[in-house]
């Protein structure tokens, strides 16, 4: 009877990583968002001098045109 071949470890890690290739991006896009949002949040606070003020009024002008 002949012997079926093994895969190695190293081909199933290489077909694994293809199929979770959408997942990971997705993950990493995530974390990309969530850090933007965080960094806003955290520029918000800081906002408290004129230069930071001033800067918020300008961009706001801009987001309206």
């Amino acid at each position: 009877m002949p012997k079926k071949k093994q895969s190695t470890d190293k081909e199933r890690r290489a077909g694994k990583s293809k199929a979770d290739l959408g997942q990971k991006e997705a993950q990493l896009e995530k974390k990309e968002a969530e850090l933007e949002r965080l960094s806003n949040e955290q520029l918000k606070h800081m906002g408290g001098g004129k230069a930071a003020k001033s800067a918020q009024q300008q961009k706001a002008k801009e987001e309206s045109k």
